[in-house]
């Protein structure tokens, strides 16, 4: 009898444990407006708006290691205009990785004039994924995208100096680095860095934080998204971890 019940009761356990499976492991996402000329935009993933809606040099959930956690698997992402988000010049299906962290820019301008030719710069989204090992002691990384849409900064060479530090005779960290590129990442010494973006062999510079630096903090990792500049610096920077 003790062991017709003991045997019941496994059984009872194994069909509750068929009818309610450990659920699959999330993917993780954020999205960055690296579009000059797009308005606000919302995220949708399968039709579910994702955080609030985000203009230009934004991210959401936010640019400080945040991501929405969605369901792994084959997604539809659409980015749309918000608020009515019925025009949605992104939309891709791509497969997300249980437990993987993506960061998806949108690239290019809303504008139709230059969305062919050699020169195309259509809105379009770049999935990158987010996945790297923690930086050594006293070391950080960091990891660049070519996201500007200037038709002059189609190939653009990044130098990552001290704040003072001048490019006259300085080597390019990344050079003839391509729109749409993105520069795998760099392990550096933690520190205070100033990063330029010139065209291609030359000292010109298109792109530049600023003299005061950029503080990149021992065992981080970071994304810096080369953007169009609007008058202020022409970068937009994520922490990853």
């Amino acid at each position: 009898m003790k062991i017709g019940l003991a045997t019941s009761a496994v059984s009872l356990i194994v069909a509750l444990a068929a009818c309610n499976p450990t659920p699959p492991a999330k993917a993780n996402i954020r999205a960055v407006h690296a579009s000059v000329d797009t308005p606000e935009v919302a995220v949708l993933v399968d039709s579910a708006q994702v955080g609030a809606a985000f203009a230009f040099k934004s991210a959401i959930p936010s640019a400080n290691n945040e991501y929405a956690a969605v369901a792994s698997g084959v997604r539809n992402i659409k980015v749309c205009a918000a608020p009515a988000n019925t025009a949605c010049p992104i939309n891709v299906s791509p497969t997300l990785a249980a437990a993987a962290k993506y960061t998806v820019v949108a690239v290019g301008t809303l504008a139709t004039d230059d969305d062919t030719g050699a020169d195309a710069r259509p809105l379009e989204p770049l999935l990158l994924n987010d996945a790297e090992p923690a930086p050594a002691a006293g070391k950080t990384k960091i990891r660049f995208v070519h996201g500007a849409s200037l038709v002059a900064a189609k190939t653009v060479d990044i130098y990552v100096t001290g704040a003072a530090d001048d490019i006259a005779n300085v080597t390019a960290t990344k050079a003839n680095f391509n729109y749409k590129e993105n520069s795998g990442y760099l392990e550096v010494a933690a520190g205070s860095y100033r990063v330029r973006i010139t065209a291609p062999g030359t000292k010109t510079v298109l792109i530049d934080t600023g003299a005061t630096g950029v503080a990149l903090a021992d065992g981080k990792k970071y994304t810096g998204i080369a953007i169009n500049p609007t008058g202020t610096a022409g970068v937009i920077l994520l922490n990853d971890n």
